[in-house]
């Protein structure tokens, strides 16, 4: 009985991944900030959009000073 759930759990997720994918692909990514993201085991300071949560890139090192100074 657990394989069967687990099996529907497992679908569910990747019709989730393929719908957050299409609202990702959609979005104009105007609406970008710095922010921390969890990277495996340690975090990272990215330019993520704030409607879709897209990793966009790497903030300049500049940028990434400034927005390090506000957290401190």
């Amino acid at each position: 009985m657990g394989a069967n759930k687990v099996d529907k759990l497992i679908d569910q997720k990747r019709k989730l991944d393929l719908e957050i994918k299409q609202i990702q692909s959609a979005c104009s990514h105007h609406n970008k900030v710095i922010t921390m993201i969890h990277q495996g085991s340690s975090h990272e300071v990215r330019w993520v959009c704030r409607d879709c949560r897209l990793v966009l890139g790497w903030p300049s090192d500049k940028e990434r000073e400034k927005f390090l100074e506000k957290k401190a």
